[in-house]
């Protein structure tokens, strides 16, 4: 259970973040330090000025973020994007029902498989929230799948309920998969996702010769992890600006330029000023 309260707590920390930075290296060495220490220096120089344009894993992973705004779905928005190893772009995709089929927000202005959870499963045997700690009461029949004190939904945090089979929609991954005309040939491509895969589309991105797995948000299933992993699928998690502040810093660049090359040019008729003065 700790690693399910670690990844949630690590999911909210995500996404109040405007920067990514990984630091799951253990500090054994002053260098391993020292590395860390330097990648946030150096995005906290970016914030001050924008020097540099945004690298080919942030400028993907925001074109994942721009796919996933098109997603109606009620419980998490979600983009995948499928490139080679040359970050060129195969296919992209976001989670939504299948083609000519209405959303579940359209339907039963609700989520269809909390629906058919809420109406068959009970939590009764958590005693204790394991987020806040705080005794749980179920005397509220209206209200058996939430925490009195945090006020948190606690099917949530049970991977093992999340009954995926009842989603109606097909992930992000999935609909990049299909998408992709490279799809059943192999290939060492690299799938960006905004959110961690769960089991069912860890087993396709195994099966579509996916290479490389990135992504952001993390996703408490322990199980789709080593699927991945078993099948000796690099997993990395993205660093870097994300999508919300992607405009916001990149944006100034321009500007950035523009006075650095004013500046630059001050510079050099100032020093060919001095250098003709000394020889004549």
């Amino acid at each position: 259970m700790n690693w399910l309260i670690n990844e949630i707590k690590g999911r909210k920390c995500v996404n109040q973040a405007d920067i990514v930075i990984d630091n799951s290296t253990h500090w054994n060495t002053l260098d391993s330090a020292f590395q860390f220490f330097s990648k946030l220096y150096n995005y906290i120089r970016l914030l001050k000025e924008p020097y540099r344009a945004p690298d080919e894993e942030e400028m993907i992973m925001h074109l994942a973020y721009s796919y996933s705004l098109h997603s109606s779905c009620i419980q998490r928005q979600v983009g995948a994007v499928i490139t080679d190893v040359n970050y060129c772009i195969l296919s992209a995709g976001y989670n939504a029902p299948p083609r000519n089929s209405e959303s579940c927000y359209e339907l039963y202005s609700q989520c269809f498989r909390k629906r058919k959870e809420i109406a068959s499963f009970e939590l009764t045997h958590w005693n204790f929230c394991p987020l806040c700690g705080n005794k749980i009461s179920y005397a509220e029949a209206s209200k058996p799948l939430n925490c009195n004190k945090c006020k948190r939904n606690l099917l949530e945090l049970l991977p093992q309920n999340k009954k995926l089979d009842l989603c109606r929609s097909l992930h992000a991954e999935e609909n990049a998969i299909l998408a992709n005309p490279y799809f059943g040939n192999g290939g060492n491509t690299i799938i960006f996702t905004t959110t961690f895969p769960c089991m069912l589309c860890a087993k396709k991105i195994v099966n579509a010769g996916i290479r490389k797995v990135v992504f952001v948000e993390p996703y408490p299933v322990k199980e789709a992890y080593e699927i991945l992993f078993d099948n000796a699928i690099e997993i990395k998690i993205f660093e870097g600006v994300k999508s919300l502040s992607f405009n916001w810093i990149f944006r100034h660049r321009g500007r950035y330029i523009k006075s650095s090359a004013s500046q630059k040019l001050k510079d050099l008729n100032k020093l060919t000023g001095e250098n003709n003065g000394k020889m004549s």
